[in-house]
């Protein structure tokens, strides 16, 4: 640690210790991103008193800083279901995860991806699919694998909405092409649940604009899927097309039918950030 950021952690968790938290928020509001995910890690003690109501304004204005390189214009916004505290900081682990792989540093690439995972970062899930669909491995051995890490991630789904259920509509079609191609017999009912979630993200579309933004950098739902599709019903137009003997139409009719019934049993929750926010203290992170 050099030793200015030595410095600016001491002074605030000293201020932290004094209970000053406006004047903590103040001080940390000048540090870069990575100091803020440094800090955060380096002072387990304060992780819960940092996300705190008085520190609201200090997430608020580190998420209006986050910004990429390459789209100047865009800015993320306040997501329903997610504190801001939560959205930067599984964010910022995401960046850091991508830095320490480009420098192949394989420990620190693995504790901060790990990091981002436990805030439901998107974006890291996005990733971390992507990083065990091309590891090197039998095929029965990786499909299998795929298949219990999109069934672990449910609880991410319901969470994210749309853009959650895209990737696991995404990594179940995977699937089943992999299956396929191979002609490995075990994922027979990846098609159905391909379909269950696809069904889930249109109907709720509505309710996720911001997911949406944010996922997809303000771009759309173009950056979600294989066939960079538009919308979500040429989203399904596409994977229908693309080779109808991946797809059973007795398990899309049933996937779709529970899908339905799932979205009218959480009624209103579906749609409330309280709901999400609910969940997420009741099950942690």
């Amino acid at each position: 640690m050099d030793a200015n950021k030595e410095s600016q952690f001491a002074k605030a968790e000293q201020l932290l210790k004094l209970e000053m938290f406006p004047k903590a928020a103040q001080e940390m509001r000048a540090w870069p991103s990575s100091w803020i995910a440094g800090f955060y890690s380096a002072y387990p003690q304060y992780q819960e008193i940092i996300q705190q109501d008085f520190f609201a304004d200090f997430w608020h204005s580190s998420c209006k800083k986050l910004h990429l390189k390459s789209v100047p214009d865009f800015h993320f916004v306040t997501q329903p279901g997610f504190s801001d505290a939560e959205f930067v900081l599984g964010y910022i682990f995401y960046l850091l995860a991508l830095q320490s792989k480009q420098k192949k540093q394989e420990e620190s690439y693995h504790s901060y991806i790990k990091k981002s995972l436990a805030f439901q970062s998107i974006h890291a899930h996005q990733h971390w699919y992507h990083h065990k669909l091309c590891t090197d491995k039998p095929m029965a051995e990786k499909l299998q694998h795929l298949a219990e890490l999109l069934y672990s991630w449910e609880f991410f789904a319901h969470k994210q909405g749309t853009p959650g259920y895209l990737i696991l509509a995404n990594g179940y079609w995977q699937l089943v092409k992999l299956a396929h191609e191979t002609k490995e017999n075990s994922f027979e009912n990846a098609d159905y649940l391909f379909w269950k979630y696809l069904y889930l993200a249109k109907r709720c579309e509505p309710f996720c604009k911001a997911a949406i933004h944010n996922a997809y950098f303000g771009m759309g739902l173009e950056l979600s899927n294989f066939f960079q599709a538009a919308t979500i019903n040429k989203i399904e137009l596409a994977y229908k097309n693309y080779n109808t003997a991946f797809f059973n139409d007795v398990n899309r009719t049933r996937a779709e039918f529970e899908a339905e019934h799932l979205f009218s049993v959480l009624g209103e929750r579906v749609k409330s950030a309280a709901w999400y926010l609910t969940v997420n203290k009741s099950q942690g992170q």
